[in-house]
Protein backbone atom coordinates (compact mmCIF):
# COMPACT_ATOMS: atom_id res chain seq x y z
CA UNK A 1 0.00 0.00 0.00
CA UNK A 2 2.37 2.27 0.76
CA UNK A 3 4.30 1.82 -2.51
CA UNK A 4 1.17 2.44 -4.39
CA UNK A 5 0.64 5.61 -2.37
CA UNK A 6 4.24 7.11 -3.04
CA UNK A 7 3.57 6.00 -7.07
CA UNK A 8 0.51 7.68 -6.65
CA UNK A 9 2.03 10.84 -4.83
CA UNK A 10 5.00 10.80 -7.63
CA UNK A 11 2.31 10.90 -10.71
CA UNK A 12 0.11 13.54 -9.57
CA UNK A 13 3.24 15.76 -8.73
CA UNK A 14 5.08 14.76 -12.05
CA UNK A 15 1.31 15.96 -14.01
CA UNK A 16 1.53 19.39 -11.97
CA UNK A 17 4.81 19.97 -13.51
CA UNK A 18 3.39 18.90 -17.28
CA UNK A 19 0.39 21.54 -16.75
CA UNK A 20 3.27 23.62 -15.43
CA UNK A 21 4.87 24.06 -18.67
CA UNK A 22 2.36 22.80 -20.75
CA UNK A 23 1.77 25.68 -23.81
CA UNK A 24 -0.62 28.68 -23.25
CA UNK A 25 -2.71 29.72 -26.19
CA UNK A 26 -1.39 32.20 -28.32
CA UNK A 27 -1.32 35.67 -26.79
CA UNK A 28 -1.60 39.29 -28.67
CA UNK A 29 -0.01 42.03 -26.60
CA UNK A 30 -0.64 45.60 -27.72
CA UNK A 31 0.75 49.05 -26.34
CA UNK A 32 -1.21 50.25 -24.20
CA UNK A 33 -2.68 53.96 -25.63
CA UNK A 34 -1.52 57.44 -24.27
CA UNK A 35 -4.05 59.76 -22.58
CA UNK A 36 -2.25 62.29 -25.36
CA UNK A 37 -3.06 59.20 -28.29
CA UNK A 38 -6.57 59.17 -27.46
CA UNK A 39 -6.64 62.98 -27.59
CA UNK A 40 -6.42 64.17 -24.15
CA UNK A 41 -3.84 66.80 -24.20
CA UNK A 42 -5.19 69.74 -22.49
CA UNK A 43 -4.95 70.46 -18.62
CA UNK A 44 -7.80 71.88 -16.83
CA UNK A 45 -6.55 75.64 -16.70
CA UNK A 46 -6.48 75.42 -20.48
CA UNK A 47 -10.06 74.55 -20.58
CA UNK A 48 -10.98 77.18 -17.77
CA UNK A 49 -14.86 77.45 -18.41
CA UNK A 50 -15.75 74.81 -20.96
CA UNK A 51 -16.87 71.51 -20.82
CA UNK A 52 -14.02 68.91 -19.95
CA UNK A 53 -13.54 65.36 -20.27
CA UNK A 54 -11.12 63.43 -18.24
CA UNK A 55 -8.29 60.45 -19.59
CA UNK A 56 -9.56 57.54 -17.87
CA UNK A 57 -5.65 56.66 -17.12
CA UNK A 58 -4.51 60.74 -15.79
CA UNK A 59 -7.01 62.46 -14.26
CA UNK A 60 -4.88 65.35 -15.01
CA UNK A 61 -5.03 65.47 -18.58
CA UNK A 62 -8.52 66.55 -20.10
CA UNK A 63 -9.95 67.14 -23.55
CA UNK A 64 -11.93 70.39 -23.96
CA UNK A 65 -13.50 71.71 -27.57
CA UNK A 66 -11.63 74.16 -29.36
CA UNK A 67 -12.76 76.91 -31.49
CA UNK A 68 -13.26 75.11 -34.76
CA UNK A 69 -15.74 72.65 -32.02
CA UNK A 70 -18.30 72.53 -29.91
CA UNK A 71 -19.95 70.63 -27.71
CA UNK A 72 -22.91 73.40 -26.99
CA UNK A 73 -25.79 73.44 -29.25
CA UNK A 74 -27.99 76.99 -28.96
CA UNK A 75 -31.45 78.27 -30.42
CA UNK A 76 -32.90 81.98 -31.27
CA UNK A 77 -32.44 84.53 -28.46
CA UNK A 78 -29.89 82.14 -26.80
CA UNK A 79 -26.49 84.38 -25.42
CA UNK A 80 -23.89 82.99 -27.87
CA UNK A 81 -20.51 82.48 -25.76
CA UNK A 82 -17.03 82.22 -27.47
CA UNK A 83 -14.51 79.20 -26.76
CA UNK A 84 -13.24 81.10 -24.13
CA UNK A 85 -16.92 80.98 -22.54
CA UNK A 86 -17.53 85.13 -22.82
CA UNK A 87 -20.78 85.99 -24.46
CA UNK A 88 -20.69 88.05 -27.24
CA UNK A 89 -23.90 88.57 -28.67
CA UNK A 90 -27.53 87.20 -29.14
CA UNK A 91 -28.06 83.89 -31.60
CA UNK A 92 -30.67 85.25 -34.29
CA UNK A 93 -30.62 81.86 -36.53
CA UNK A 94 -29.47 78.21 -36.17
CA UNK A 95 -29.50 75.45 -38.16
CA UNK A 96 -31.26 71.91 -37.12
CA UNK A 97 -28.03 70.75 -35.23
CA UNK A 98 -28.11 74.18 -33.24
CA UNK A 99 -24.24 74.45 -33.80
CA UNK A 100 -24.27 76.73 -36.40
CA UNK A 101 -26.32 80.00 -36.86
CA UNK A 102 -25.73 83.68 -37.10
CA UNK A 103 -25.13 85.97 -33.72
CA UNK A 104 -26.20 89.35 -33.48
CA UNK A 105 -25.11 92.37 -31.23
CA UNK A 106 -25.91 95.89 -30.84
CA UNK A 107 -22.97 98.16 -32.16
CA UNK A 108 -24.80 101.89 -31.66
CA UNK A 109 -25.47 104.55 -33.78
CA UNK A 110 -24.23 105.24 -37.27
CA UNK A 111 -24.45 106.10 -41.06
CA UNK A 112 -23.87 103.31 -43.40
CA UNK A 113 -19.84 104.18 -43.78
CA UNK A 114 -19.47 104.19 -39.94
CA UNK A 115 -21.48 101.13 -39.53
CA UNK A 116 -20.22 99.19 -42.78
CA UNK A 117 -16.09 99.93 -40.73
CA UNK A 118 -17.20 99.35 -37.40
CA UNK A 119 -18.79 95.66 -38.07
CA UNK A 120 -16.54 94.99 -40.30
CA UNK A 121 -13.46 95.52 -37.56
CA UNK A 122 -15.34 93.61 -34.55
CA UNK A 123 -12.94 90.70 -34.21
CA UNK A 124 -15.37 88.63 -31.25
CA UNK A 125 -14.96 85.07 -31.09
CA UNK A 126 -12.73 85.00 -33.93
CA UNK A 127 -15.77 85.72 -36.37
CA UNK A 128 -16.44 86.87 -39.86
CA UNK A 129 -18.59 89.93 -38.93
CA UNK A 130 -20.66 92.13 -41.05
CA UNK A 131 -23.75 94.50 -40.73
CA UNK A 132 -26.79 93.02 -39.76
CA UNK A 133 -29.49 92.13 -42.15
CA UNK A 134 -33.44 93.63 -40.74
CA UNK A 135 -34.33 90.27 -40.94
CA UNK A 136 -32.23 89.07 -38.10
CA UNK A 137 -32.64 92.46 -35.72
CA UNK A 138 -35.94 92.21 -35.92
CA UNK A 139 -35.61 87.88 -35.70
CA UNK A 140 -34.65 88.63 -31.78
CA UNK A 141 -35.56 91.91 -30.92
CA UNK A 142 -38.91 91.87 -32.23
CA UNK A 143 -40.41 94.64 -29.54
CA UNK A 144 -40.18 98.63 -29.50
CA UNK A 145 -38.99 99.38 -32.55
CA UNK A 146 -42.19 100.10 -34.17
CA UNK A 147 -42.61 102.97 -36.49
CA UNK A 148 -40.20 105.16 -37.69
CA UNK A 149 -36.87 105.31 -39.49
CA UNK A 150 -34.77 103.49 -36.65
CA UNK A 151 -32.46 100.88 -37.98
CA UNK A 152 -29.59 100.83 -39.89
CA UNK A 153 -29.14 97.28 -42.14
CA UNK A 154 -27.58 95.72 -44.47
CA UNK A 155 -30.78 94.68 -46.46
CA UNK A 156 -31.56 99.04 -46.06
CA UNK A 157 -32.79 101.16 -43.53
CA UNK A 158 -36.34 100.78 -41.43
CA UNK A 159 -37.64 99.48 -38.39
CA UNK A 160 -39.23 95.87 -36.69
CA UNK A 161 -42.80 95.69 -35.80
CA UNK A 162 -44.53 92.03 -34.53
CA UNK A 163 -41.13 90.85 -35.43
CA UNK A 164 -40.94 91.47 -39.18
CA UNK A 165 -39.14 93.61 -41.04
CA UNK A 166 -40.49 96.66 -42.11
CA UNK A 167 -39.31 99.91 -44.34
CA UNK A 168 -41.38 102.64 -43.20
CA UNK A 169 -40.99 105.35 -46.38
CA UNK A 170 -39.11 106.87 -49.39
CA UNK A 171 -37.16 108.91 -46.37
CA UNK A 172 -35.93 105.66 -44.45
CA UNK A 173 -34.52 104.40 -47.79
CA UNK A 174 -32.26 107.78 -48.47
CA UNK A 175 -31.88 108.93 -44.83
CA UNK A 176 -28.04 109.81 -43.70
CA UNK A 177 -29.31 110.65 -40.28
CA UNK A 178 -27.46 108.06 -37.87
CA UNK A 179 -29.48 105.10 -36.99
CA UNK A 180 -29.06 102.20 -34.43
CA UNK A 181 -27.46 99.04 -36.48
CA UNK A 182 -26.07 95.79 -35.31
CA UNK A 183 -23.32 93.75 -36.40
CA UNK A 184 -23.51 89.98 -37.00
CA UNK A 185 -21.55 86.88 -37.84
CA UNK A 186 -21.95 83.68 -38.33
CA UNK A 187 -21.13 80.62 -36.51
Amino acid sequence: MKKSNIISQIAFVWSLGLMSVAPVGAQTCIKTPSCADLGYTKSTTDCSGKTILKCPLDTTKVYCPGAEETLRTYKVGDAYVDENGVGIGIVAQVDSTGKHGVVIFSAGRGDASTATTICSSKTAGNLNWGLASGQNICGVYSGGMGGGCVLLTSSGNGYCYSGRWNVYDTYCQTTTDPLSFYCQASF
